[in-house]
């Protein structure tokens, strides 16, 4: 399930059901039976204006574990760059979380965490495009720093030393004792 109307590229020729959903109402597009299935929600939530809402409608159609990663915003990388975070990327990023409001937002629908940790993906060189763009500085500069640019994909080194700027949990619905 994505927002977008195509299939994405990487599942396009495989025998992978698709639907779409409205980010808006959470409503999604043909829905599948997930009967004790597996969601993935990777860079989801923090799009989503009603989180709980996509949660619970992923339950009612049956899904009994979730995998899900969003930016870290207790990050090295979220307190060294502040309001210029790539992360904070407003107005797309609705939410901001953490390992503590994650694990508070999944005990709220009984799923238990199985497991959590941390990843680390490019976000030095988007954080300081986002802060000579918001800053005015010229742009003939900061397209230097264009996050999609062989700039960031070198500097992916000096994105290691400040690891752990996505957090993912695999949760699951909490099974009831006979």
């Amino acid at each position: 399930v994505d927002s977008s109307l195509e299939k994405p590229s990487g599942i396009r020729h495989a025998d992978i059901p698709y639907s779409t959903i409205n980010y808006e109402s959470c409503e999604i597009n043909q829905p599948v039976n997930l009967d004790g299935g597996i969601v993935i929600l990777r860079h989801v939530l923090e799009h989503i204006k009603r989180p709980d809402i996509l949660i619970e409608k992923m339950l009612g159609y049956g899904a009994d574990m979730f995998y899900i990663a969003v930016p870290n915003m207790s990050s090295l990388k979220n307190k060294l760059f502040g309001p210029y975070n790539c992360f904070l990327d407003p107005p797309r990023h609705l939410w901001h979380f953490n390992k503590q409001s994650l694990s508070c937002f999944f005990e709220r629908f009984g799923l238990t965490t199985i497991a959590w940790g941390h990843d680390t993906i490019p976000a030095i060189i988007p954080s300081l495009y986002c802060f000579l763009r918001l800053k005015r500085v010229p742009e003939i500069i900061y397209r230097n720093f264009n996050p999609r640019g062989a700039l960031a994909t070198l500097s992916l080194p000096l994105d290691w030393l400040l690891p752990n700027d996505v957090i993912w949990f695999v949760v699951r619905r909490k099974v009831l004792a006979p």
